[in-house]
């Protein structure tokens, strides 16, 4: 709705205040980027735990079904030495047998049968059929048998409402159900879990009675937004060889064909305009399963400055990677989620580097990869897992030999095996305090090209080192770090609806690494052991605005920079995605109501039941009992007068946001449809159940065009009269 969106432009500026001030940092670490001719294989953008996205939800609209009894007395027994079942076509006859078999051979009553049925119920509900029943049908009990029936709920008509900017169709090949298969939530839930991985698109579930007695029509309502995020950050993760400063701009279209195709783009450059380049990303869904194909591609080029600039020393790097990625199995639990991803691909690589413009090395890269990732989260935190291998191949697709003249490392080439793995785990402790532990490595029995060696130092490895201080054919590193909330910020102090002390957070930190160098070295030391002490800020405010600063101090080998402690920075913007802002517009609304209980406590009523409780407590140790009980009995009334007024004002609130929502889309709806009147009347009446006064120049511009709105309509103009009411409408707020 676009005055809860003026709203949220409203917060996000508060938010970007409240980070000037306190100078944090953020949650989601982008990891480094590469220079050119020592790149990663791709740079993966990757966001913090926030805790677990809630699950779809299947609301049931539907009422008690009316299950016809024989007319007899409940308590009434006769002998049943066989039970009946029938209509069961989802479990083999064994499993109904289990639970019948206990009611055969004795006296049972009317009551013993539907206790057998409602059994026979649990287990299909178990089971994830939610509208399968089973039932006593009435009958004439003869040869001691009873026949109990099962009705197997069935999909009805199955219709999608509410889509505006996702492709109908995708929703419609997921929810790919037939009219009259049997109804499994397992299967719905599994469906609206695979659409609503999209971050701008939310889809749920509502069940309502179908036209048949066996079945329930699907209504799937969606709620979307525009696809396109930009993005930008600024951070110096840089060198002094290149320029220490890094300005990236970029952008995300989560759906750009339509598809639920993916594509993200970056383009980099440091401050010093010697380093530059830019990273392209595309994936595609191919299938129901959630088998993706994609290729990335990025290009960089540095040149070396400082001390070194006479010397003319440029680089060029460049690497095309096709790949495709399937989730292996995906569990939902009580407590979490764990899930399994297996990808593969290749990347070709290229990268040359010039001395005078004379060619010092160059290396070109056929590697063959293949990985596995584990995500879980619990409770109470969330753990990662990856394990990569690549395999690179001499002469293959145009690539350099094993022992080629011009490789950028001697003895290094175009045949190597590395193994890479990554595992971290971010875990909630008490006192609203979190613990991060991470750690990476690498194994190569190879020497390796620089741009396939192991980088330690700097803000994403190990922090008070500079960035890629060491290098090394393998090597590892670790982190632990403790975050905590300012407890010194009152937790019921807000701007705008964002606690300052939920989104801001101090941290203590240690990380630890080292890189080791095969025979030859390229560099007269082998190895080089790291570890890095300090402290630090973060902010992030539903992952729109973030930033980090981070001041650390080298404890082990001397970094480039001495002893000296090292500063590490980091801000960016990015659009939040409609996932995020509902889950902002969440909290504003229990911000209102934590407002509206504390409230609660100065009134009127709240300040009289304090008054009367003390009172009564005194009289009661004087002995006037009686006394006393009369205004513990008012004290018990104006209890209940508190709890009752905050909670129909709660209520009022929550229905007034949901009517004004659906009120405006009504009004949309009307307007494109050219039906000028109605429009004009549901705006209106969405002005009258959300304004709310901000005692500002946008709410004295929203006054004037009211006026001007009422205007038009005085005059019969309803399509100036509906415009002008729309436009009243976004300055409301």
């Amino acid at each position: 709705m676009p005055n809860k969106e003026k709203e949220l432009r409203k917060i996000i500026f508060f938010a970007l205040l409240a980070v000037c001030i306190f100078t944090a940092s953020l949650l989601r670490a982008q990891p480094p980027i590469p220079t050119a001719g020592k790149e990663g294989s791709a740079i993966l953008k990757q966001k913090p735990f926030q805790g677990f996205k809630p699950q779809p939800k299947v609301n049931i609209e539907d009422e008690e079904k009316k299950i016809a009894v024989p007319e007899a007395e409940s308590t009434k027994k006769f002998l049943i030495e066989h039970i009946n079942v029938e209509g069961n076509t989802v479990f083999p006859e064994k499993r109904i047998k289990e639970i019948t078999q206990p009611y055969e051979n004795r006296e049972l009553s009317l009551n013993d049968l539907i206790e057998a049925a409602n059994k026979i119920s649990a287990l299909y509900t178990s089971e994830g059929y939610i509208t399968s029943q089973a039932y006593v049908p009435p009958q004439t009990i003869a040869d001691n048998t009873v026949t109990i029936k099962v009705l197997e709920g069935k999909y009805g008509n199955i219709n999608i409402e509410g889509v505006q900017n996702s492709n109908e169709s995708v929703i419609k090949r997921r929810i790919n159900n037939n009219r009259g298969d049997i109804l499994d939530y397992n299967d719905l839930r599994d469906d609206l879990l695979y659409l609503n991985q999209s971050p701008d698109r939310i889809v749920r579930a509502v069940l309502y009675r179908g036209s048949l007695p066996d079945t329930s029509d699907v209504m799937i309502k969606v709620k979307d937004r525009p696809p396109v995020h930009p993005f930008l950050s600024f951070d110096n993760t840089g060198n002094n060889t290149t320029g220490n400063w890094r300005l990236t701009l970029g952008l995300e279209d989560n759906s750009l064909l339509g598809w639920d195709d993916r594509f993200f783009g970056r383009f980099m450059r440091s401050d010093t305009f010697n380093f530059y380049g830019w990273i392209a990303d595309y994936t595609i869904p191919v299938n129901e399963s959630g088998t993706k194909l994609g290729i990335s591609a990025s290009y960089f080029k540095s040149r070396i400055g400082g001390d070194f600039q006479d010397y003319g020393i440029k680089s060029w790097s460049g690497t095309v990677s096709p790949f495709m990625s399937h989730p292996v199995f995906n569990l939902t639990y009580k407590s979490g989620t764990l899930g399994g991803t297996i990808d593969g691909g290749m990347d070709i690589k290229e990268a040359k580097t010039t001395i005078g413009g004379v060619l010092d090395s160059r290396d070109k890269l056929r590697i063959m990869k293949g990985a596995f990732t584990l995500d879980e989260s619990d409770a109470v935190g969330r753990t990662q897992l990856r394990n990569e291998l690549n395999v690179s191949f001499p002469n293959f697709l145009d690539s350099m030999d094993e022992n080629d003249i011009h490789s950028s490392r001697e003895k290094g080439g175009g045949k190597f095996v590395k193994y890479t793995y990554s595992i971290s785990r971010m875990n909630a402790m008490p006192l609203s305090t979190y613990l991060l532990l991470s750690a990476a490595g690498q194994a190569s029995n190879n020497p390796l090209v620089s741009s396939e060696q192991y980088r330690i130092g700097g803000m994403y490895t190990v922090r008070g080192y500079g960035e890629g201080d060491a290098l090394g054919d393998y090597g590892n590193n670790a982190s632990i770090e403790l975050r905590y909330p300012f407890y010194f910020i009152p937790d019921s102090f807000h701007i705008e609806g964002i606690h300052p002390r939920r989104v801001l957070q101090g941290t203590i930190f240690a990380d630890w690494g080292f890189a080791h160098y095969r025979e030859p070295s390229p560099t007269p030391r082998h190895n080089h052991n790291f570890i890095g002490v300090g402290f630090g800020g973060r902010a992030n405010i539903m992952n729109c605005l973030s930033a980090r600063y981070d001041v650390a101090w080298p404890v082990g080998d001397a970094s480039s920079y001495g002893r000296s402690p090292k500063a590490h920075m980091y801000f960016s913007f990015e659009e939040p995605s409609l996932a995020e802002y509902e889950q902002l517009l969440q909290e504003m609304m229990y911000t209102r109501i934590e407002d509206r209980l504390t409230k609660v406590k100065h009134e009127t009523p709240s300040v009289e039941m304090k008054d009367s409780f003390e009172t009564a407590q005194a009289l009661e140790q004087e002995g006037r009992y009686e006394e006393a009980k009369e205004l513990y009995a008012k004290v018990v009334e104006l209890r209940d007068q508190v709890i009752t007024g905050t909670q129909v004002e709660i209520k009022d609130t929550i229905q007034k946001e949901e009517e004004a929502q659906m009120t405006f889309e009504q009004a949309v709806k009307y307007q494109k449809e050219g039906d000028w009147k109605k429009a004009k009347e549901a705006y209106v009446k969405v002005l009258e159940l959300a304004w709310s006064h901000t005692g500002n120049s946008e709410e004295e511009a929203a006054v004037k065009a009211f006026e001007e709105a009422e205007k038009y309509d005085k005059e019969g103009d309803l399509e100036k009269a509906g415009e002008a009411y729309q436009r009243a409408l976004e300055l409301a707020r």
